[in-house]
């Protein structure tokens, strides 16, 4: 009876760890699909519709890009003290959504040149910002969720240590490999549809891409675990989720309930210590290696 209900433990467990995958990894494939079909016409739109010299547009491009790699600075600054990743996310893929819509109205024919010049700079700015804070905190949550859903249930040693250390590992590849192959794909389609087709549809993409991936977020909300979600109810360690001491903890964690279990025979159930150093763990190991 015991082992049926460890089994459909580690069965909700491995769903809740796909389904979490597959939406904060379609998150990141549409934020960066919108971010970079806009940077990637964003020349030719300001100086074939909005008009503008080409010595501004450079500018502007430029102070978009250096915008994008200095506030994913603040933005770790604000979940770590302030808010915490989920909400983080949350309220600035919001302003993402807004600032994509934004530049999508400032190729509106019937507006003046003045009022699109000031919805696509409140837009640029909007998204530079967003973009820039969310950057911080995606492929983090992203690792966190991955390493606590497959770690809750329990496990013997063997998948115990396959689910805290690979998955994790796997979900980063898979994350940057999402993250690339957006921006390829935003890059090489989106701008050639957006030099030689019509910015309309460019930008109505990028607000179709937003929406999905703020839905990719929110639905599966329940699902997240919420001592992650707030920065105020993380665990006492100081490195939390983030650091090679905290990964260093959990696989010390690992060796030394195998070992106890061990100790006590091979039925008994493998349990997670919950103050266990990595000395404690060498010394054990070595001392089991002696014997």
């Amino acid at each position: 009876m015991s082992n049926d209900i460890d089994s459909v433990h580690r069965g909700n467990s491995r769903n809740t760890w796909i389904t979490l995958t597959v939406a904060i990894l379609l998150f990141e494939f549409m934020e960066r699909l919108s971010f970079q079909s806009i940077n990637a016409n964003i020349y030719l739109y300001m100086t074939t519709i909005l008009g503008h010299s080409v010595s501004k547009t450079m500018v502007i491009q430029q102070l978009l890009g250096v915008a994008s790699y200095f506030t994913p600075i603040i933005g770790g600054l604000m979940a770590d003290k302030l808010m915490g990743r989920y909400p983080m996310l949350v309220v600035f893929t919001l302003m993402m959504l807004m600032s994509c819509i934004f530049i999508t109205l400032s190729n509106h024919n019937d507006l003046t040149s003045h009022s699109r010049s000031g919805l696509f700079y409140a837009g640029i700015f909007i998204l530079a910002i967003s973009c820039g804070l969310m950057k911080a905190c995606t492929c983090i949550f992203g690792a966190d969720q991955a390493s606590h859903v497959s770690a809750k249930a329990g496990m013997t040693f063997l998948t115990a240590y396959v689910c805290i250390v690979f998955y994790p590992a796997s979900f980063t590849f898979s994350f940057y490999l999402t993250f690339n192959a957006s921006s390829l794909i935003a890059i090489s389609v989106l701008g050639h549809v957006g030099q030689h087709i019509d910015f309309r549809i460019v930008f109505l993409c990028t607000v179709c891409s937003s929406s999905i991936c703020l839905l990719a977020l929110v639905l599966p909300a329940k699902q997240y675990d919420k001592a992650i979600c707030s920065t105020r109810k993380l665990p006492h360690n100081p490195h939390t989720h983030t650091c090679s001491s905290d990964y260093n903890e959990r696989l010390s964690q690992l060796l030394f309930a195998y070992l106890q279990a061990n100790k006590k025979g091979p039925e008994s159930s493998v349990r997670i210590q919950p103050a266990v150093t990595e000395n404690q763990c060498s010394a054990e190991v070595m001392l089991r290696c002696k014997n």
